[in-house]
């Protein structure tokens, strides 16, 4: 294999190096359990050896000797089992270090922003975990991880595991008749060949089929999805239609890597009984040969089936994992050396930042047509951003908090030029998306997510005071699970939660992505009540679809146009 094909193979090469205790023993373990594996076999050769050169008048012909090689098989046996288990523990905890190394690397590209997704577009969806296809790709990584780890386990270790067997099996054979083994070997060379060709076929097909089921399975996703569309225009036949086609053609590919591994797993055993017979057959004519070595070999030589097997199904699970390793490292620039730090709370602190003006200086947005924005936005300022779906708020907002970089431009916080280099953590910017995201946990987690950062105090404490601050009475039970409790939130619990993480954060610029989505009317009015409040201690930029919100602000930027004007309504 290249230098490309052994990255599966280096992955689990530098786990064994960081944990070189676990490394040696998975080691131990599994050399021994080969030995005790061709120990075993050169018993039973013996003993069915000493059993059929025994007297044929009947009489039991198991003495003292029989006894002895049958007790050798059973230790044997017993040790296989020994270091299978220790073997089996350390196994997974290589795969699963090193599936974290895998995992991490992901997660740190996105932390990094190294990432490279299309261009948002903005309807009404302003955070990237909102957008399909960014979406999508991301649940394709979590899938090429999962893809990984079988390739680890079931494919690098397996056929590790299975060499470790085999190379004492075939000094067995020698030992038993080194003619018959190298007679064996003329056998098997070429068809191992064939074979092996056949399995770098397989390789390149599983990495079409692997990106042509992404695409499938998206293209099936939209059809459930969106189910109730194909309900509304009386298009259901149409959407079945659709789902039975992607179905098929999934299948298709599935039906051709299966059986193609079906085929490689079986052909081996076929391989080596034709081996055996070949030799078998032969022998009398090319190797004459004594009973007496013929019987133990053809024992021993069965006993290398197994192996055969388990080496051919680990190859295609190994190649499978490959093409998954391949996949990850295409889209994240770190997986080349899954060897980036760890992000972990408890770092440096965030930089502090003093409420100030806010200046934006011929700022101009990617993927946008909106005019150059020059702008200042005064300390302890409410202003609302309106624009037509698809105008850029989302983007506006994502390149104030250094998601993304602008056409060109300049941002300033008082004084100071926020630089392409400070990245959302070092700016003076909190965010509420309009999705709301949530994170596994509690709301209390959930609502000081960036409060974890900043100070070690209650931080139940914290998250309630954040909850009534923006008027979300009703949640301050910050106690309760939000993935996994008995009752989910609901979008409007949702943007109470948003809101309360972007205020409990302590930053001095709130950036808020329809802050009253999704609520009522009386929920609305507590929300903009909340943020009245806000008023002189925090500034305020909220995107908003909703006239009314307006009434709390001090000024309106029109987005479209690039003009920021006073509030033509008192609040």
């Amino acid at each position: 294999m290249n230098g490309r094909a052994n990255r599966l193979y280096a992955q689990l090469v530098r786990s064994a190096s960081e944990l070189p205790a676990v490394g040696a023993v998975f080691l131990f373990c599994t050399v021994t359990h080969g030995v005790a594996h061709g120990i075993m076999a050169l018993a039973a050769g013996a003993l069915v050896r000493g059993l059929a050169l025994g007297p044929m008048d009947g009489r039991s012909t198991f003495g003292v000797g029989s006894l002895a090689l049958a007790c050798i098989g059973v230790i044997s046996a017993l040790g296989k089992l020994a270091t299978n288990v220790g073997a089996a523990h350390t196994r997974a905890t290589l795969v699963s270090h090193t599936v974290e190394r895998v995992r991490c690397s992901v997660l740190e590209a996105r932390l990094r922003g190294h990432m490279r997704h299309p261009g948002q577009e903005d309807h009404g969806a302003s955070s990237e975990l909102a957008a399909p296809r960014p979406a999508r790709e991301l649940a394709s990584l979590t899938t090429h991880v999962r893809e990984v780890e079988v390739g680890l386990d079931q494919g690098v270790l397996r056929a590790l595991r299975s060499m470790a067997e085999l190379v004492p099996v075939v000094v067995a054979l020698v030992v038993v008749d080194a003619k018959l083994a190298a007679g064996a070997l003329v056998v098997l060379a070429p068809f191992a060949w064939a074979l092996s060709r056949l399995r770098r076929g397989l390789k390149t097909r599983q990495a079409r089929a692997l990106r042509e089921s992404e695409a499938l399975l998206a293209a099936a996703d939209d059809a459930v999805t969106h189910a109730d569309l194909f309900r509304v225009f009386r298009a259901e036949d149409r959407a079945r239609g659709t789902l039975r086609a992607l179905a098929a053609r999934i299948a298709e590919a599935s039906r051709f890597v299966t059986t193609r591994a079906a085929l490689l797993s079986s052909g081996n055993e076929v391989l080596g009984a034709l081996a055996l017979l070949v030799v078998v057959a032969g022998s009398s004519l090319f190797l004459p040969t004594e009973r007496a070595a013929l019987v133990p070999f053809s024992v021993v030589f069965f006993l290398a089936y197994k192996p055969i097997r388990d080496f051919s199904d680990g190859r295609v699970a190994w190649s499978k994992g490959e093409a998954a390793l391949d996949a990850i490292a295409s889209s994240t620039p770190l997986a080349d050396d899954m060897g980036a730090p760890v992000l972990v709370d408890g770092g440096d602190p965030p930089p502090s930042f003093a409420l100030d003006s806010l200046v934006l200086e011929a700022l101009r947005l990617p993927h946008s047509e909106v005019p150059a924005l020059d702008l200042t936005i005064a300390a302890g300022e409410i202003v609302g951003i309106v624009a037509p779906t698809g105008t850029g708020k989302t983007t506006l907002f994502r390149v104030l908090l250094g998601l993304e970089p602008p056409a060109s431009g300049v941002v300033r916080y008082g004084a100071r030029a926020l630089a392409s280099s400070d990245g959302p953590g070092a700016r003076p910017f909190a965010w509420a998306p309009q999705d709301a995201p949530l994170v596994a946990g509690s709301v209390t987690e959930n609502v000081a997510l960036g409060a974890t950062a900043n100070a070690k105090t209650n931080l139940d404490i914290e998250a309630n005071a954040a909850l009534a601050a923006v008027g979300a009475t009703d949640l301050t039970l910050a106690d309760r699970d939000v993935l996994r409790g008995t009752r989910a939130l609901s979008g409007g619990e949702r943007q109470w939660v948003g809101l309360a993480r972007a205020l409990a954060a302590g930053r001095p610029v709130l950036l808020l992505d329809e802050p009253t989505n999704g609520l009522d009317a009386a929920s609305q009015a507590r929300v903009l009540g909340a943020l009245r409040s806000l008023r002189g201690k925090h500034t305020v930029l909220f995107a908003t679809h909703r006239r009314d919100a307006l009434l709390i602000c001090d000024r309106v930027l029109d987005l479209e146009r690039g003009t920021l004007k006073a509030s033509s309504i008192e609040p």
